[in-house]
């Protein structure tokens, strides 16, 4: 692993890959997702937010600020338009105004890298659900500020971030805990009826 992105693709892959799997983006993925499921996903995504975003002027990449900024305010939108009201800021959330570098970079990895399978999910959603709020959707990869972000990691050991994989590990951990809060088993109930019902 001769650079930080190299690291942090390799050291998050298996919790990447389990939050693929998880039900509701599964139900997503096969078109099944409802109203509410797509709403879970809105929240889901907004709790690392909350947490990077009260040190967004901490990051250390200058031109990548107004992509996050402008991806936050469109996940707020989305949320807003749908009727989801920002939730009481939680106490491990107050005094985390600071983050590291390391972490800063991690989360940055976590969260602007999933706009590299956005596009997919959008199309995903608007095929199952129609016109909904998917501002935070559609903003593509350059638009998020990925080749920005990945330039900059590809430049820094990984050795000088070790706080950085566990941040980023984080994320996917924040969103994942998220989905199922509040998951209906019936997705996962409709996907495996699918799966039989196609083996017949």
């Amino acid at each position: 692993m001769n650079d930080l992105l190299s690291a942090l693709r390799q050291e998050t892959g298996e919790i990447h890959h389990t939050l693929h799997g998880h039900p509701l983006l599964k139900a997503c993925q096969e078109e099944l997702l409802d109203i509410d499921g797509y709403k879970r996903m809105l929240s889901a995504f907004f709790l690392p937010w909350q947490s990077l975003f009260p040190s967004i002027d901490m990051v250390p990449i200058q031109e990548l600020k107004p992509c996050l900024t402008k991806r936050y305010q469109a996940l707020n939108d989305d949320r807003h338009a749908l009727n989801l009201h920002q939730p009481s800021a939680d106490a491990t959330l107050q005094g985390r105004s600071s983050l590291s570098e390391g972490e800063i970079l991690g989360m940055c990895y976590a969260l602007v890298g999933s706009s590299l399978g956005a596009s997919q999910l959008q199309s995903n959603i608007h095929a199952a659900l129609g016109p909904v709020p998917l501002s935070y959707m559609s903003i593509s990869p350059k638009d998020a500020g990925w080749p920005i972000l990945a330039g900059y990691l590809r430049k820094l050991q990984p050795s000088a971030y070790p706080k950085a994989s566990d941040a980023a590990q984080n994320v996917f951990r924040q969103i994942q805990e998220g989905l199922s809060a509040s998951l209906d088993a019936t997705y996962e109930f409709e996907s495996t009826e699918i799966a039989e019902t196609g083996s017949t």
